[in-house]
């Protein structure tokens, strides 16, 4: 696997030393445009992780009882997975959430913002809540392989296809030089398209 600064290297015309110097801080800004931008691009199946938050209730009530924030990795929620509430290590309750971010039953009410979740509704007792997200890492740490959701290093690895990094940092290398990138971003969109096809 090729690290950031090896892939881009093999793209501009003059490799650098590091991406990591004043000089090169608009080739470092490309490089973190094309790993947001592929983030964004669609919700990677690889990067889909469960998340599980702890919340309890005193008393019923229908007003916020608790808000929950996310993991430091967290990115978009996946509403199209099952939730699963569980009470002493035995589950008790489980099933989806709307398209707005709402699981509602008879003795349950959460919704699911993008930065918080908030309890609405709980009978009394302690629980625990377990849900799919997809994360934002975007680079492997090119030393210890740790998740990161920013690149430090010249060495960190991207999590996406090298193939695909590439074209991403392509279009926005010739868009930041201001030279036609019209091939680039198809080729870029294309490469997109594919990995999609193929899933």
């Amino acid at each position: 696997m090729k690290n950031v600064l090896e892939i881009v290297n093999g793209v501009i015309s003059k490799p650098v030393e590091s991406l990591f110097t004043p000089d090169n801080e608009n080739i470092l800004a490309c490089v973190k445009d094309a790993l947001a931008s592929l983030l964004r691009a669609r919700r990677w199946k690889e990067m889909i992780k469960s998340g599980v938050c702890s919340f309890h209730s005193t008393e019923n009530t229908n007003k916020i009882i608790q808000a929950i924030h996310y993991n430091d990795d967290f990115f978009n929620i996946c509403k199209d997975y099952n939730i699963y509430i569980s009470e002493n290590e035995k589950v008790i309750e489980s099933g989806f959430m709307n398209l707005e971010g709402v699981y509602s039953s008879d003795n349950f009410e959460i919704t699911f913002y993008h930065d918080v979740i908030h309890i609405n509704k709980s009978p009394i007792g302690n629980f625990k809540l377990y849900y799919m997200y997809q994360t934002c890492i975007v680079v492997y740490d090119g030393d210890d392989y740790s998740e990161k959701t920013e690149v430090e290093k010249d060495k960190d690895i991207p999590v996406f296809d090298e193939k695909l990094f590439e074209a991403s940092f392509k279009f926005f290398y010739k868009k930041m030089l201001n030279e036609p990138y019209a091939d680039e971003y198809d080729y870029y969109q294309q490469q997109i398209k594919n990995v999609f096809n193929n899933d």
